[in-house]
C-alpha cells in the first residue's frame, strides 16, 4: 500500500517474474487482489483510482467477471459502486451475467439486474444469460430463470446454420 500511498499507478499491468512463475502475468493489480480475494487489497485499489473495467490477459474478464466467479459479492458491489460496466464482454462474448447464470449465483444475477445489465446479450456461441442459465446444472438456476424472464430477457435468435433443424 506504501506504493499507492506514494502515487503509484493503480491500473499499471504487472510483468514481473512472480508473475510469470505464478502464470498472472499481464494482470492488473486489482484484477490479481479481486482473483486472490484480497478485499483490503481491492478497496485500497478502488480508493486510489483503479479502473474497475480493465480486463485482464487471457479470456480479458474484468474484475466484475472474476468477482462473480470467486462468488464475492461484496467485491461486485464495490466494483459497481467504483463505475464498473456489468455489460462488459471478454474475449468469448460473456458478460459477468452469463457467469453468474452458470454457475447459479441469485444473488449476483440480482445485483447485476439491479445495476442494469443487459438480460438479453448474446456471446459469440449466441448464448443468451437466460439460455446460460438454462443449460447449467447448478442449483437455484430456476430462480435464476425466473428473475431474468420477469427483466425481459430473450432467448435470442438461433444461428442460421441451426434454424430448421431438429435438435434433440
Amino acid at each position: 500500500m506504501l506504493m499507492l500511498d506514494k502515487g503509484a499507478d493503480p491500473n499499471i499491468v504487472v510483468f514481473t517474474l512472480c508473475y510469470i512463475v505464478g502464470w498472472n502475468f499481464y494482470q492488473s493489480p486489482l484484477i490479481w487482489a479481486v482473483s486472490k480475494r484480497h478485499d483490503e487489497v481491492v478497496h485500497k485499489l478502488l480508493a486510489c483510482g483503479a479502473d474497475p473495467n480493465w480486463p485482464g490477459a487471457g479470456q480479458s474478464n474484468t474484475p466484475l467477471h472474476h468477482s462473480v466467479t470467486t462468488n464475492n459479492y461484496e467485491i461486485a458491489c464495490a466494483l459497481l459502486a467504483h463505475g464498473a460496466d456489468s455489460d462488459l464482454r471478454n474475449f468469448s462474448g460473456e458478460t459477468p451475467l452469463h457467469y453468474a447464470c452458470k454457475l447459479g449465483r441469485a444473488d449476483f444475477v440480482e445485483l447485476l439486474i439491479g445495476h442494469d445489465a443487459n438480460t438479453s446479450i448474446a456471446d459469440q456461441n449466441y448464448k443468451t444469460p437466460l439460455r446460460a442459465a438454462r443449460e447449467s446444472e447448478a442449483p437455484g438456476t430456476e430462480h435464476i430463470i425466473e428473475m431474468l424472464l420477469r427483466s425481459g430477457a430473450r432467448e435470442g435468435k438461433l444461428p442460421s446454420f441451426v434454424k430448421g433443424r431438429k435438435l434433440d
